[in-house]
């Protein structure tokens, strides 16, 4: 196994119930109970919310502390260029096991980064937890390590802060790869609202192991094939939502409150970098709708399309080589960038 990705089961426990309230431990579980597929985003459009408030100057999108992965791969020629790797807001970096030794394998550096909130990221409860924010963070976090050029691969809601990204620094962006993931203009989907309206009822449902067993459910049922999904792979979902689970909570109802700057729909036609959708045609929940499918074709100037029969949502973990694929076909452009950058004959980087 990838060293970056080798187990970290530590030789403590799961996080237990001593110290967190039962209240948050069952509004947890009725989230995931109930808008597992809100999570994992969506393209509809949500009523505009009130915005988290933040201080004065404590924005906090310098991105210095999210949790980032770095790996050159085999190339020493790995310069300014980089595929960039995000989790959705229900999973981790732990996803992209499968693909970053591929990618490594082929000479490209990958940079996995688990947004505010997700994985092992902090979870602060005063933060800007827009995905515009959440975009910003992205760009310094990947300015800090020297990137220039970047290709995205992004699951779920994180498609949609990949492509604010994308406008924000067209000259950062030279491909998207999104996996299931529509341009959502904001985490507030209207299931998370109504998940979070109903919070009294939480006091009446309870335990952790309740809530293991409505997260395993919520990441089997956005699953074509759920094999994927054995015990180190759950604990390691699980432990990214059981290590603090206040701190959990707190996030993702600032995540369902964030007010985004503005609408992205409008603007999708600025994205000029191609865009590659892999879609699972398996029936599970958060599918993709064909008639998102349609409006990002209307849209987007360069996006295609791929589907893949038997998978679902998690498609890095049904379909990792699927997923290779899609980066690779981008890949030459970047590759071209790194070439011009270092003066390397472009023939010398071309993935294997």
């Amino acid at each position: 196994m990838h060293r970056l990705f080798a187990p970290r089961i530590r030789s403590r426990a799961l996080p237990h119930a001593s110290g967190v309230s039962w209240p948050w431990l069952a509004l947890l579980a009725l989230v995931l109970a109930l808008a597992g597929p809100c999570l994992a985003g969506s393209g509809g459009q949500a009523a505009a919310a009130p915005a988290v408030a933040t201080a004065a100057g404590e924005a906090g999108l310098a991105g210095d502390d999210l949790s980032v992965q770095d790996s050159a791969g085999n190339s020493s020629a790995a310069g300014g260029s980089a595929v960039v790797l995000i989790p959705s807001f229900m999973g981790c970096a732990y996803g992209y096991r499968h693909v970053v030794p591929e990618l490594n394998h082929a000479g490209l550096r990958t940079i996995v980064v688990e947004p505010l909130g997700v994985g092992d990221s902090p979870k602060p409860r005063d933060a800007d937890y827009s995905l515009t924010a959440q975009a910003a963070r992205i760009g310094a976090a990947l300015d800090r390590r020297g990137v220039r050029q970047a290709i995205i691969v992004a699951n779920g809601a994180a498609a949609s802060t990949a492509f604010r990204l994308a406008l924000a620094r067209p000259g950062l962006v030279t491909g998207i790869v999104s996996l299931e993931g529509t341009p959502a203009e904001t985490f507030g989907t209207p299931g998370m609202r109504k998940v979070l309206t109903i919070a009294g009822l939480a006091s009446k449902l309870g335990g952790q192991s309740f809530m293991r067993n409505r997260l395993e459910k919520a990441l089997q049922g956005a699953s074509g094939d759920a094999s994927w999904l054995d015990g180190l792979t759950f604990h390691r979902y699980y432990a990214s939502f059981g290590r603090d689970m206040d701190a959990t909570i707190a996030s993702l109802q600032a995540m369902t409150n964030a007010e985004e700057p503005e609408p992205l729909a409008p603007r999708l036609p600025l994205v000029k970098c191609p865009v590659i959708m892999l879609v699972g045609e398996a029936p599970h929940s958060g599918s993709v709708s064909e008639a998102e499918i349609a409006r990002m074709q209307d849209a987007l100037p360069d996006l295609s399309v791929r589907r893949l029969s038997g998978c679902g949502h998690y498609v890095m973990e049904e379909r990792p080589a699927d997923v290779v694929s899609a980066v690779q076909a981008l890949a030459p452009k970047l590759l071209a960038s790194t070439a011009a950058d270092r003066d390397i004959p472009v023939q010398a980087l071309t993935c294997r």
